[in-house]
């Protein structure tokens, strides 16, 4: 009889890069570089259940759009979190859903890029971000539908700005900063 073993970590590394581009300039400037991020546990959880369960019980749930908050300030992410601390609602303040995303089968990469216009989150202090999936995380609402989340000193959102965010979800297990 075989017997699968396996562990309950998945060693996916996610790095988060903010930058800040003045209106009317053709150069952005990198507040924060190659920030590592916290996956939340739901989400490593459903994607070990996908690649250990036979016959499977959930289905793949992409990424499919992105939040910012105000309430990233002295907090540290912990990966329990199902939610950002102090969301900023998307609707009237900015379009999370326009989310580009590129991958890399060979460095087992995915990158999201996603951007705050000029006209966007103005008079916010945004001070964390976070990936969010489709559908909730194991097939239940309680595990809410964040992938990841990061937090970071606030940056008060005006329209003389753009901010955009890559985000690389490095799949190999190697942290290559």
């Amino acid at each position: 009889m075989t017997t699968n073993r396996t562990t309950s970590g998945l060693n996916a590394i996610g790095t988060l890069s903010i930058y800040l581009k003045p209106v009317g300039s053709d150069v952005s400037f990198c507040i924060f570089e190659e920030e590592l991020n916290k996956i939340t546990d739901k989400a490593r959880a459903h994607l070990l259940r996908l690649a250990t369960d036979y016959p499977s019980t959930l289905s793949p749930n992409p990424i499919t759009n992105y939040r910012v908050g105000s309430g990233g300030v002295a907090v540290t992410a912990t990966g329990a979190e199902t939610q950002l601390f102090t969301e900023i609602p998307p609707s009237g303040s900015y379009d999370n859903t326009v989310l580009d995303r590129e991958l890399s089968s060979l460095d087992r990469l995915a990158t999201y890029t996603f951007e705050l216009s000029p006209e966007e989150g103005n008079g916010q202090s945004i001070s964390e971000v976070g990936l969010f999936a489709d559908n909730y995380w194991l097939g239940s609402p309680s595990n809410g539908k964040m992938f990841n989340i990061k937090t970071f000193p606030p940056v008060a959102k005006s329209s003389t700005f753009s901010l955009s965010f890559v985000w690389r979800i490095n799949f190999s297990g190697i942290y290559l900063p």
